[in-house]
C-alpha cells in the first residue's frame, strides 16, 4: 500500500462501506452529510491505493463445504523458535486447499482458512508434521450472508458470475454483462437468484494497514451459553470489528477487530472490557502481522 493520508471523513466513509458494502454513493454521502462527488473521489482514491474493496463472496458451507480456522504453533522449548513455525507458511500459500495465511506479529503462530471437505483438511494438517495444530470449525460467521435456503445448481455462467463479484462485488450489471456476453436483465437475474438462495453476499475488506496508529487483533472469546448468537450480532455491528464468527472447540467466538487513534492499546482493553456485561468470561488476544495469501472466491 503506497503512503496514504487519512483524514476523519476517510475513517467514517471506511465504515459505512463496511456497514453496507453495495450502498450507492448518494447514500453513503446521506449519512456522512457530504455530497456524492466528494464520496466518489475518495472512495475510489481508497479502493486504487488497496485499502478497500468490495468483494462477493459464496457462503462458507455452500456445496456441502466446510470452513475451518486452523492455528499452527510451535511445541513449547522445541529447537526453532518462532522461525519453525513461520517455516510452513510458503507451503501453506501454494495449497490449493488454503484461502488465506497469516502470521501473528510477534511470529509465533500461522493462521490459515480453509473450505472443502474432511479429506482438503487432512491435506493440510498433514503439511506440518512439527507444529503444534488447533482447528476450529466454521459453524456462523455474522454478517456474511445466512446459510443456503436451498440447493442451488450452478451452471458455467453462475461460475464466471461469481468469479467476477469476488473481483469487485460493486460490478454494475451493465459491466458484468459485458463479461459474460449476455444483457444486463440476465446478469440481474441470475445475480438475484444466488442472494436469494444464501449463495452470494458481499463483504468489504479494508486493509488492517490502513491507517499508522491502527493494528488489528484477533480476539479468540470464552462465551457462556445463551450469550453466543447475541455477542456475535453485537460484535459484527461494531465499526472495530471487520469479522465475527461461531467456532467449534475451546472457544465460542474469533473476531478480527482494529483500534485507531492514538492509544490504540487502550481502546482494546476498553473494548474487550466492555463485552464482560455480555457473556465473556475469558479472551485471548492475538496481534497480527502480515498477510501471506488474500481472500479468494470459495468456489
Amino acid at each position: 500500500m503506497r503512503h496514504f493520508l487519512f483524514d476523519p471523513l476517510d475513517k467514517q466513509l471506511l465504515t459505512c462501506v463496511q456497514q453496507n458494502p453495495l450502498a450507492s454513493f448518494g447514500q453513503w454521502a446521506q449519512q456522512l452529510g457530504v455530497s456524492a462527488n466528494t464520496v466518489a473521489r475518495r472512495f475510489q482514491r481508497m479502493q486504487s491505493h488497496n485499502i478497500v474493496h468490495v468483494i462477493g463472496r459464496t457462503a462458507p458451507n455452500f456445496g456441502g463445504q466446510h470452513t475451518w480456522l486452523i492455528r499452527f504453533r510451535g511445541f513449547p522449548g522445541v529447537h526453532g523458535g518462532p522461525e519453525q513455525t513461520v517455516s510452513i507458511v510458503p507451503q501453506l500459500v501454494d495449497m490449493l486447499e488454503t484461502r488465506w495465511v497469516r502470521v501473528s506479529r510477534d511470529r509465533t503462530e500461522v493462521f490459515c482458512g480453509v473450505v472443502g471437505d474432511e479429506q482438503t483438511l487432512g491435506q493440510v494438517l498433514a503439511a506440518a508434521p512439527d507444529l503444534l495444530i488447533t482447528t476450529h470449525q466454521l459453524l456462523h460467521l455474522w454478517g456474511g450472508g445466512r446459510s443456503p435456503a436451498r440447493d442451488v445448481a450452478l451452471d458455467t455462467e453462475d461460475e464466471h458470475l461469481l468469479h467476477l463479484l469476488a473481483e469487485n462485488g460493486r460490478f454494475s450489471n451493465v459491466t458484468l454483462a459485458k463479461h459474460l456476453g449476455v444483457d444486463a436483465a440476465t446478469v440481474s437475474r441470475r445475480r438475484k437468484r444466488l442472494e436469494e438462495a444464501g449463495i452470494l453476499y458481499y463483504e468489504a475488506v479494508v486493509s488492517p494497514n490502513a491507517f499508522s496508529s491502527g493494528h488489528d487483533v484477533h480476539l479468540w472469546l470464552n462465551v457462556a451459553p445463551g450469550c453466543v448468537e447475541a455477542l456475535g450480532q453485537h460484535l459484527r455491528s461494531a465499526p472495530e470489528v471487520g469479522f465475527v464468527a461461531g467456532i467449534t472447540g475451546s472457544t465460542a467466538i474469533v473476531a478480527n477487530v482494529t483500534m485507531f487513534g492514538d492509544d490504540e492499546g487502550l481502546s482494546l482493553i476498553r473494548f474487550v472490557d466492555s463485552l464482560s456485561n455480555l457473556g465473556v468470561f475469558g479472551v485471548e488476544i492475538i496481534p497480527m502481522g502480515a498477510t501471506l495469501k488474500g481472500y479468494v472466491p470459495t468456489r
